[in-house]
């Protein structure tokens, strides 16, 4: 893995595997900033409707007929438009979830494939051990066969 072709490809994997990530992230972001904005919006859109509520009521307790109209019909206006903004912040609220499970299955993913890459690097240190090992043994082996011979 440390050399070759197949360190190219696993260093390429890992790359993609971070920007699928990264992408997911930044998705899971908008989604959540559509979401504020949205909520934003029915929060205004309610103290307007409280606000031409409270006109509503003060036009109607002076006595003041188109006072109360015009505020009657800015609240009606509000309530249409609240109930439109709250479809919209529902529609993005739903779009939140599947963006925290895309994000989440793209970092597990890419923290198994970091696991598995110290994994295969210690697999291949024991490999690289192992010959190592042999290669002693075999070294060894032919001092202890040319002392012998010298000794005879």
């Amino acid at each position: 893995m440390s050399n070759g072709m197949g360190a190219v490809r696993w260093k390429r994997l890992q790359r993609i595997r971070g920007l699928q990530e990264q992408q997911a992230r930044v998705n899971l972001e908008r989604a959540n900033l559509a979401l504020h904005a949205a909520e934003s919006a029915v929060g205004e859109q309610l103290r307007q409707r409280t606000a031409a509520g409270r006109a509503s009521r003060a036009a109607l307790l002076a006595g003041d007929r188109v006072e109360w109209h015009m505020a009657e019909a800015a609240r009606e206006v509000s309530e249409w438009t609240l109930e439109r903004l709250e479809q919209e912040r529902k529609l993005r609220e739903a779009a939140v979830e599947p963006a925290k499970v895309e994000f989440f299955e793209k970092r597990m993913a890419d923290e198994q494939m970091k696991v598995l890459r110290k994994k295969m690097e210690a697999v291949e240190l024991d490999e690289r051990r192992h010959v190592e090992q042999q290669s002693a043994d075999e070294w060894f082996g032919q001092q202890r066969g040319r002392i012998t011979a010298e000794e005879r």
